[in-house]
C-alpha cells in the first residue's frame, strides 16, 4: 500500500537501493517481502508491475548486481506476507494469482499466513480453509505469524502446533519456517497502559529458537529486525534513548546492544550443525 504512491514508491526504492548496497559490500543475504497489508482486489497486477520493475533494475534471477539475494529451490525468493487473514479487502483467491505471477516470473514463494492455518483436529475445514491449504501447497515455504500468540508462561502451549504444521509440511513438500521473536509491546507505540510480552533477557528468544529447532525446523524467521515501535526489534539499540520526561521506552531489558542478534546467530549455527543444540540460554564468552 506504501508504494502505490509517488513519494512512498521513492522513498522505499531509495531504502531498498541502500540495503542491497549494504547487502552486497557485507556479504549478506537479502530478500523482497511483499506485506499486502492495506492491498486491495485490483493490485495484484500492481504488485506483479512492482516486482518486475525491481527484476529489471536488480536482475535477480542473474545475480548480475545482487549476488547474495537468497534463492530457494534454485530460484530467487519472493516472499507475500498477509494471506489467509480475515476482514481484508482481498481473498485467498487474489494472493492466488499474485503467487502464480511471482512464480512464472520465475521465483519461488514463501507465503506468510495466520498462525493457525490448519484446521483444527477433528473440525471440517471451511471452504476458505481449503483454499488456503490449496494455495500453501503450491508455494515454496510457508511462515505463520506467531507475534503476540504467547508469552513465555504459555508458549509450551504453541509447541504441539509448530509440530503439527511441521508434519503438514513435511507430507505435502512445503518448507517450514516457524516464527520467533524476543518479545512485543505496544508501549514505544501507543504508551505505558497497553500490552507487554517480556523478553525476559532473551530466555523466551531461546525458548522458541531451540523449542522449533529441537521439533525439527531446518530454518527460522526471526520478527523483526527493526520493528522498535512493536517491541520486537533485534537490531543493536539502547536502554537509554534521548527521550522526554515520562516517557517509557522498551529497549533491550538491560543487555547488550547486540544480544539479540548474536542469539539469532548462535541459532544458526545450530541450524548449520556448527554448533549443538542446549536448551539453557547460550553463555556469551567475554
Amino acid at each position: 500500500n506504501e508504494v502505490k504512491g509517488k513519494s512512498g514508491k521513492m522513498h522505499f526504492n531509495k531504502v531498498l537501493d541502500s540495503a542491497v548496497s549494504s547487502a552486497r559490500k557485507y556479504d549478506r543475504a537479502i530478500c523482497i517481502m511483499y506485506d499486502l497489508s492495506g492491498m486491495k482486489k485490483a493490485d495484484v497486477d500492481f504488485v506483479l508491475s512492482d516486482l518486475d520493475e525491481l527484476d529489471s533494475t536488480y536482475k535477480f534471477k542473474k545475480r548480475k548486481k545482487v549476488p547474495t539475494y537468497l534463492f530457494h529451490n534454485k530460484k530467487p525468493l519472493v516472499a507475500v506476507w498477509g494471506v489467509g487473514f480475515p476482514g481484508r479487502s482481498y481473498d485467498v483467491e487474489d494472493a492466488a494469482k499474485l503467487v502464480e505471477g511471482i512464480q512464472k516470473r520465475g521465483y519461488s514463494v514463501m507465503l506468510g499466513t495466520p498462525a493457525r492455518w490448519l484446521p483444527k483436529e477433528g473440525k471440517k475445514p471451511s471452504a476458505d480453509q481449503l483454499k488456503l491449504l490449496d494455495l500453501i501447497k503450491k508455494c515454496d515455504i510457508v511462515m505463520p505469524w506467531f507475534v503476540g500468540w504467547y508469552n513465555d508462561k504459555v508458549y509450551l502451549n504453541m509447541q504441539p502446533i509448530i509440530a503439527e504444521h511441521l508434519d503438514w509440511c513435511n507430507k505435502n513438500g512445503v518448507d517450514y519456517a516457524p516464527l520467533a521473536f524476543p518479545g512485543f509491546s505496544w508501549k514505544n507505540m501507543y504508551g505505558p497502559n497497553t500490552t507487554q510480552i517480556p523478553r525476559n533477557k532473551g530466555d523466551f528468544f531461546w525458548a522458541q529458537l531451540s523449542g522449533a529447532i529441537s521439533m525439527g525446523a531446518e530454518m527460522l524467521y526471526i520478527a523483526m529486525f527493526d520493528e522498535v515501535n512493536e517491541g520486537t526489534a533485534i537490531f543493536k539499540c539502547t536502554d537509554n534513548p534521548p527521550v522526554g520526561k515520562n516517557i517509557q521506552f522498551v529497549g533491550m531489558d538491560n543487555m547488550p546492544s547486540d544480544h539479540y542478534l548474536w542469539l539469532t546467530g548462535e541459532a544458526s549455527l545450530i541450524l548449520k550443525g556448527k554448533k549443538s543444540l542446549t536448551f539453557t540460554l547460550p553463555k556469551r564468552p567475554h
